[in-house]
């Protein structure tokens, strides 16, 4: 475990093909000394896309009644544990569409009761938030530094849950996302960085999490 890259094997692909499909990647490997047709090539994992945010049912409809959300921003579930290429943009027109169909029959309805359930989900937040708060007023001024935390959990998710893992680095990549996730500072919501990092550790225990139930791989 620990390695920051494998190889892409090219080689077998005739040369025609490649340069058909992939001008852009032979002309910037060109420009590195680098020759798709006859060089193994160092690849490792970057993010592209995230899987996730706010979850819908197949109509864009959230928990919070009047709700709404499609495109990016959207889990409607729609692409599994993966999104092809170049998904998202039909993912939007389609809950677009039905967003939209689905408001046009609830404005012809005299009352919908959407009102007084967003009012409901927001009074909810609320409350959440001032638990939050409270907690915040609990800790001290001492602020941890961000900038080096970041970098640590960043080197920690590419070693320990790169493309070689296993059980034991996972768990200790675990070790460090739930220690930082339970700490009291991050509840200091005045610093941006902060709040990064506080969203990067949710991301690296989902990513953790799912890597430890793929034993597979």
């Amino acid at each position: 475990c620990g390695s920051n890259y494998v190889y892409i094997d090219a080689t077998h692909i005739p040369e025609s093909h490649l340069k058909i499909r992939f001008p852009n990647i032979i002309s910037k490997l060109r420009e590195n000394g680098l020759n798709l047709k006859k060089d193994l090539i160092k690849v490792s994992p970057a993010e592209h896309y995230l899987n996730g945010g706010i979850k819908t049912d197949y109509k864009g409809k959230t928990n919070i009644g009047g709700l709404y959300c499609c495109g990016e921003a959207a889990a409607t579930g729609a692409h599994g544990a993966n999104r092809l290429a170049s998904n998202s943009l039909m993912e939007g027109l389609v809950y677009g569409w039905k967003i939209y169909k689905d408001i046009e029959k609830k404005l012809k309805q005299k009352n919908t009761g959407y009102e007084n359930k967003t009012i409901e989900g927001v009074n909810k937040l609320l409350d959440e938030a001032k638990i939050k708060k409270s907690k915040a007023g609990k800790i001290n001024d001492h602020k941890p530094d961000i900038k080096t935390l970041t970098s640590d959990l960043k080197n920690i998710m590419t070693r320990k849950v790169g493309i070689l893992r296993d059980a034991q680095s996972l768990k200790e990549a675990g070790e460090f996302v739930n220690f930082h996730i339970n700490s009291g500072h991050l509840y200091n919501k005045k610093d941006k960085n902060m709040l990064e990092f506080a969203n990067m550790l949710t991301v690296a225990s989902l990513i953790i999490k799912a890597a430890s139930l793929r034993e597979e791989s």
